[in-house]
């Protein structure tokens, strides 16, 4: 069922938490974390970012996933791609743009669909994800 206004979704939110009150050090810690699984994993740092503030800091799931999205564009990845670049890795243009392309339509309907799910929910499915991903990870190398 479709929400009728902004006001009723709203309604239905939790409580923000109010921003100040995050200490310094630690969304620099979650940053950080962000900043070398980007770089070492390769996976753009949202899901330590996710991690860190949903988990770590006790932000709401939505907010948590919100601040990955808007933090993790090329810019803040492009340092990690250059190093494997400069290292001989490349992909043909065509793979990126069809890429692209899948994850602005993917990120578009998938904010939608997390936006309709309440917290305790969409927390769950997150990291039912990213088990089933890790699971599937650990069966390719063990293979």
């Amino acid at each position: 069922m479709r929400r009728s206004s902004c006001a009723s979704r709203a309604a239905k939110r939790p409580t923000r938490r109010d921003d100040a009150s995050l200490a310094r050090p630690a969304l620099f810690a979650a940053g950080a974390l962000a900043g070398i699984s980007s770089g070492f994993l390769g996976i753009g740092g949202g899901l330590a970012i996710v991690a860190g503030l949903g988990a770590g800091l006790g932000v709401p799931q939505q907010h948590a996933q919100m601040v990955a999205l808007a933090l993790t564009p090329p810019p803040m990845t492009a340092p990690a791609a250059y190093v494997y670049w400069r290292a001989g890795w490349a992909a043909p243009w065509p793979a990126l743009v069809g890429a692209i392309i899948g994850l602005w339509t993917g990120a578009d309907l998938g904010a939608r669909a997390a936006d309709r799910l309440g917290e305790t929910a969409l927390r769950r499915l997150v990291v039912g994800f990213v088990a089933a991903m890790a699971l599937a990870m650990a069966a390719k190398a063990l293979a």
